[in-house]
């Protein structure tokens, strides 16, 4: 174990000390004391929106439409569709119900009971109890939903780093579930909204240069000196917009092509089942994409020589690439219920 902000050693290596008053964090084998600012009931109209510099504890429910922002730490009972922002990482401890609009977003680890209609993005991890439905999650490391009776991913679009393991994903209904690992989502995120931006600019970089092709047209059929102020006008605006629009597509090309670069890197990708992944389920792992048509129990899905394979549950591997996550998770949920 280690000291981290605000904790001094003692000489001997055995005591830790906190240097102001706060709350005790443990991640990955760190102690800290955060700055606390504490709710002891809901962030509603009666305190309205936070922000606030260390750890914000909230003991009620972030109620829909209110956000909370933080430096350090968030731990919250419950959130609707309400927003929290942490620099650290954020715990809720019974559940989201977002309703398609809550948003958590966080530099360190996002912790719940359950998940609902959400939208999340951790540049760390996710590690849920019981289910994640219908929600929309992006983790730069991993997506971990194992230890709750359910332990189910079902509904919605699910981007991880290297790993995504459920008990159980998609249901006997067969819920569209898309689930994406081995690359980091980020910037697969960065390079769809590039891709759309310079699909739009394409698209009115054609129709600017035809604008300007037929008004070309047209003053060298009645004779440049025979063309009024407003045309010359338009001339002109057209003429500085599709300039404009030229170096803009020629930059957003300069960027799709770093992205991509960027995408490719090697990196290993796994999705786990431990109980069964139902049908209906598109699985992609880097470049390579697969849908599972059939039921299939006790599985992990990687690549392999070009192809997305799957044999029985690999605890080994799951163990080498998350089991940190887990234990740490283990300790943060053992600390948050004391």
């Amino acid at each position: 174990i280690k000291a981290g902000k605000n904790v001094r050693v003692s000489e001997d290596g055995l005591k830790f000390f906190s240097e102001i008053e706060g709350w005790v964090m443990f991640e990955n084998n760190v102690i800290k004391v955060e700055n606390v600012y504490q709710i002891n009931g809901d962030v509603d109209y009666n305190t309205g929106n936070i922000t606030s510099l260390g750890t914000v504890i909230v003991k009620g429910t972030v109620k829909d439409g209110f956000r909370v922002e933080a430096t350090g730490d968030i731990i919250v009972n419950a959130v609707e569709a309400a927003e929290l922002v942490a620099e650290g990482s954020i715990t809720i401890k019974s559940g989201i119900q977002g309703k398609g609009t809550g948003t958590i977003k966080a530099k360190g680890n996002v912790y719940a009971k359950f998940v609902e209609q959400a939208n999340i993005e951790t540049e760390s991890s996710l590690v849920v109890t019981d289910s994640i439905m219908h929600s929309n999650v992006i983790a730069k490391e991993h997506i971990i939903v194992l230890k709750g009776k359910k332990g189910l991913i079902v509904g919605g679009k699910y981007r991880a780093g290297t790993v995504i393991a459920a008990k159980n994903i998609g249901s006997k209904v067969a819920t569209l579930t898309q689930l994406e690992v081995g690359f980091d989502p980020f910037i697969k995120a960065e390079l769809d909204k590039t891709l759309e931006k310079t699909t739009y600019l394409k698209e009115e970089y054609v129709q600017t240069r035809l604008n300007l092709q037929r008004l070309i047209n047209e003053i060298k059929t009645v004779g440049e000196q025979n063309v009024d102020k407003e045309k010359k006008d338009m001339l002109k605006k057209l003429t500085d917009k599709y300039q404009k629009i030229s170096l803009e597509v020629k930059e957003l090309n300069t960027q799709l092509q770093k992205l991509q670069l960027k995408l490719r890197e090697n990196k290993k990708g796994f999705i786990f089942a431990r109980e069964k992944m139902f049908t209906n389920i598109e699985i992609g792992i880097r470049n390579l994409s697969y849908k599972v048509r059939e039921e299939t129990d006790f599985c992990t899905f990687y690549d392999e020589n070009g192809e997305i394979k799957w044999k029985q549950f690999d605890e080994i591997i799951l163990n080498k690439y998350a089991g940190a996550l887990m234990a740490t998770a283990e300790k943060e949920e053992k600390t948050k219920n004391k």
